[in-house]
């Protein structure tokens, strides 16, 4: 019997940025999180996925532009697109915050995708810079890759009077504490 030839797996639709992507996440989501890479992972390209830590120095810092320098630093320096993963209590971690404000004043595109099927609140940084063209937000979760990849791209494409301010985004304190949600 004559060996058939292997037919070849599709492979995932890749971006053709050059770059990082710098994910942002609330530690408490990292089941998600992970579950989120093994299936949108592949098309991503190269990922940073650690950012700021309570063992990090700068989580102990005040001084905000300290803050938003050794942040753009260390994580989003090279980044072409910070890529916010969104759960239930994104929008109360103060280091999501400062990655967020970090990756805009670093030019940094910025996509928030929910990582549940209904969708929680966004940092308010985040949804401040949507609201004046700085930040693109999801409304769902990815159905395919291939989606994920438009929206990416989507993202990074320059739209026109972009960030043509300085936007109340960026002129909003850091936070300085994880946020306590009100409970009814």
């Amino acid at each position: 019997m004559t060996p058939q030839p292997e037919t070849p797996q599709p492979k995932a639709p890749q971006l053709q940025a050059t770059g990082a992507t710098f994910l942002s996440y609330d530690p408490l989501d990292i089941a998600r999180v992970h579950a989120f890479l093994d299936t949108h992972g592949a098309s991503l390209g190269e990922m940073r996925t650690v950012g700021v830590t309570l063992d990090d120095p700068i989580a102990r810092a005040h001084d905000e532009q300290h803050i938003l320098d050794e942040i753009a630093r260390r994580y989003v320096a090279d980044a072409q697109l910070t890529l916010v993963l969104v759960g239930q209590r994104t929008w109360t971690r103060r280091f999501v915050d400062w990655e967020v404000a970090a990756a805009a004043s670093n030019g940094c595109a910025i996509l928030a995708v929910p990582l549940h099927p209904i969708t929680p609140p966004v940092p308010a940084r985040l949804q401040l810079l949507a609201e004046s063209g700085g930040a693109t937000i999801a409304t769902h979760p990815p159905t395919s890759t291939a989606e994920l990849t438009a929206w990416i791209e989507a993202a990074r494409c320059p739209r026109a009077g972009r960030l043509t301010s300085t936007p109340r985004a960026m002129r909003t304190p850091l936070m300085q504490r994880d946020a306590v949600p009100q409970t009814p």
